[in-house]
């Protein structure tokens, strides 16, 4: 049956290809996007895809691909936010240790869900 199957590499639209592709870009971007280029990576991703996924370089990972995960995300939540009846906000401020600034901002809101039962009783 191996004999049958293809080992040529996925094309790039291709959505196995595509697939592991967002999954690296959102599950290790916080690793940073040099990983892609590491010699164990590398290694690594051959072994578990059976040389048939090629990784996206660092370039593309940073000037296409993220940015567009950025905006689909943007939009996801602008869609959200425009759909909010209100909206409750959380701010945090703080220093680290090393005297570098943050600030969080969060937006709380609830969702509008259909009510499924209403439960009423009387002690």
């Amino acid at each position: 049956m191996d004999g049958f199957m293809s080992s040529a590499k996925y094309k790039s639209n291709h959505p196995e290809q595509q697939r592991i592709t967002q999954l690296i870009l959102k599950n290790l971007i916080v690793k940073g996007t040099g990983i892609v280029e590491t010699d164990w990576f590398r290694e690594f991703m051959d072994a578990v895809n059976s040389n048939k996924y090629t990784l996206p370089s660092r370039s593309h990972l940073t000037t296409k691909l993220l940015p567009e995960l950025v905006q689909a995300t943007e939009s996801k939540v602008s869609a959200y936010i425009e759909k909010a009846d209100g909206m409750a906000l959380t701010l945090d401020i703080w220093t680290d240790g090393r005297m570098h600034s943050f600030l969080a901002i969060t937006g709380h809101s609830f969702a509008n869900f259909p009510c499924v039962a209403v439960i009423t009783g009387s002690l």
